[in-house]
């Protein structure tokens, strides 16, 4: 079944399943992806919030507090499914998300509706063993605004680990699919984990992620056990992993007071390591379920050697007494301390795509204007894209899947130099949400903003490429040479590894596309790749380098593929740390530290003197007036047989390797 969600003036469409995946590493991401059906302009069909009463409020108790993605009684959009049936939508709050109140009791839902939906179910899911488990449900009549379910029994306990979906059975009648007049209620922007539906819609039973807002449904949950006073560390953004010495870190520490009652003063701290903490007291009242944030402007010791450190905030004392417990009473960040670098030469995107995805399709036509971009000056030239296709694609390469498996949750995904921005949850990246718009500009403004943020990056090895191609044997050597920077041993503790790598442009294959105006997806059996991983003349993680008096030596040589168009391809390397493998403990420290490309057209010797014989034999040829041969290639019309004599010819006189 097609499944389309719609808003006013907003996409609401459903996504890829969170379970039955493969297992994640932590390289990936929650994805949150639109799929074909769900690539419709949304319908204006909001409701005024001051029709959209708030009905049966619970007034909460001391030791009572809302949970979820909003906690107010903000209703300002409605949506419909236009299809009649029943739907079961919620939320799902992630374990870090839950882990303030391990242990204590969800005692109600509550949910918004722009109208009644009759008699419906609420619910609680946790989930467990790669599904979903009902820790709970009843049924309630509805009512027009919120409406409050409180739980028979003892409610259920939240668990350390275990994620919860939560919400409620949505009913949609014919009536109000046919009026395009839902029921449901949003607020606020898309977010992570704020809109789901558990169903089968034609991908099987699974969870799916919808995008178009924050669905209005929060947990009541019983917080007794809770301390009376807790703060608890919600998010560190510290910046950039490097940091030379004398400058400052800028760092941004976000956290709640998750206690019962409110917080009149409290005393935070940030440390280097095990160095002496700096402390910082705060008169300001938090109540209780409400945040705040430090900004932080730390000047880094001197006395720090070069090499990684921790950066490390936590809380000291609340209303001058230590914290009861200690669960997310402390954030930190690694960060590498560096003297000297040198400047980075490119940025590299490394993109795990798929054929059989429109938004494949999307990506690159996002790849092609940042490309163009780049050509007329608008953009800097220091950026070099790879796709590394699916494995089952016709493009994929065996080589490149340990890649895919690393980092791709889902597709497309992508990593900018296979570096851990601190602060994100994963390394790889998805932007399918903005894909799903059809705005290629908006998209590439974008994505050349998240890259272009690296180009300052201190890069701690240069890279010169020397290839050689030899068009009578088709062989091509490549060697790189380069320096490294003093000191690498501090933060490179295994030593450095080179990868090389060639990609094609003009390749033509098979892509699923999508068309905006018919909102119809199709299949192009002559579609245009560009930028198509071909070969890995090392490992995919890199062979590790011999480094001599700061520098650095590596050779390969391959023999090309016959189907491969020497003029269309391009050398890529890079340098990142070595690592014998990719593990859970070192993903967040694989960085390339830099990279390089070279297009072999630069390369490609064509220089050769071309006489007056060749020059009307090439004219013959491409025109179609050769007389001396019974079939000439083709004429300017494109009629006219191959002959295999002549396309040779024409090869070698363009290409100068004719003799």
């Amino acid at each position: 079944m097609a499944f389309t969600a719609h808003a006013q003036q907003k996409q609401v469409t459903i996504g890829t399943g969170l379970f039955g995946q493969t297992e994640k590493h932590p390289g990936q991401r929650m994805a949150n992806i639109t799929i074909d059906a769900g690539m419709q302009r949304g319908k204006a069909m909001a409701k005024s919030p001051a029709r959209m009463g708030v009905t049966q409020r619970k007034d909460l108790s001391k030791t009572e507090r809302l949970v979820g993605y909003t906690t107010t009684d903000d209703m300002e959009i409605t949506a419909y499914i236009g299809e009649a049936g029943t739907f079961s939508m919620g939320a799902f709050l992630t374990e870090q998300m839950l882990a303030s109140y391990v242990g204590c009791r969800i005692i109600g839902v509550r949910f918004a509706v722009a109208k009644s939906i009759g008699r419906t179910r609420a619910f609680i899911y946790s989930a467990k063993n790669g599904g979903l488990v009902e820790e709970a449900s009843q049924y309630q009549r509805t009512y027009e605004g919120w409406n409050t379910v409180m739980l028979n029994g003892e409610g259920v306990t939240i668990e350390a680990g275990v994620p919860i979906f939560f919400g409620f059975d949505y009913v949609e009648t014919e009536d109000m699919a046919a009026a395009q007049d839902g029921a449901l209620c949003l607020t606020g922007e898309s977010t992570d984990g704020a809109f789901y539906a558990y169903g089968d819609f034609g991908q099987g039973l699974n969870l799916y992620s919808i995008d178009g807002g924050k669905l209005c449904v929060q947990l009541i949950v019983d917080i007794s056990s809770l301390p009376a006073k807790d703060l608890d560390f919600t998010m560190l953004l510290s910046g950039a992993k490097y940091k030379q010495r004398g400058f400052k870190i800028n760092a941004l520490a976000a956290y709640d007071n998750v206690g019962r009652d409110s917080i009149f003063s409290y005393q935070l701290a940030y440390q280097f390591d095990d160095l002496q903490p700096v402390y910082y007291l705060c008169k300001d009242t938090i109540p209780d379920g409400k945040g705040d944030a430090w900004e932080i402007n730390a000047d880094i010791p001197d006395e720090l050697s070069l090499g990684k450190h921790v950066f490390r905030v936590f809380v000291s004392e609340i209303e001058g007494e230590k914290p009861e417990t200690h669960v997310n009473d402390t954030v930190e960040a690694d960060f590498f301390l560096y003297d000297e670098a040198f400047m980075r030469q490119k940025i590299y995107m490394e993109i795990y795509n798929d054929q059989s995805s429109v938004y494949g399709a999307l990506l690159n036509d996002v790849i092609a204007q940042m490309r163009q971009w780049m050509n007329e000056g608008m953009l800097s030239n220091q950026l070099i894209f790879t796709n590394n296709y699916k494995k089952g694609n016709k493009l994929a390469i065996a080589d490149g899947q340990f890649l895919n498996d690393v980092y791709a949750y889902s597709y497309p995904t992508f990593t900018i130099n296979r570096s851990y921005y601190p602060g994100e949850a994963y390394v790889a990246y998805e932007m399918n949400d903005y894909l799903s718009t059809g705005s290629t500009e908006l998209c590439a403004s974008i994505l050349s903003s998240m890259i272009e943020e690296d180009i300052n990056d201190p890069a701690f090895a240069t890279i010169n490429i020397h290839p050689e191609y030899n068009a009578a044997t088709n062989m091509l050597s490549i060697t790189l040479t380069g320096d490294v920077a003093e000191g690498i041993d501090d933060f490179f503790k295994e030593g450095l590894a080179a990868t090389i790598l060639l990609k094609e442009d003009n390749v033509t294959s098979t892509q699923v596309v999508y068309n905006f105006d018919t909102q119809r997806t199709s299949t192009n059996g002559k579609y245009s790749h560009n930028n198509v991983l071909r070969k890995f003349l090392t490992s995919p993680q890199g062979d590790r380098i011999t480094v001599e008096n700061g520098k650095y030596k590596i050779e390969r040589v391959i023999s090309l593929e016959k189907s491969w168009k020497p003029q269309n391809l391009s050398v890529v390397a890079f340098i990142a740390n070595a690592v014998e493998e990719y593990t859970e403990e070192n993903i967040y420290d694989i960085d390339i530290t830099n990279a390089n490309d070279m297009s072999l057209a630069d390369v490609i010797d064509t220089s050769y003197e071309m006489n007056t014989t060749d020059v009307t034999k090439l004219y013959n040829i491409i025109f179609g007036t050769d007389t001396t041969s019974s079939k000439a290639i083709w004429n300017i019309d494109g009629e006219g047989d191959v002959n295999t004599s002549d396309v040779t010819a024409l090869y070698n006189i363009i290409f100068g390797t004719a003799k």
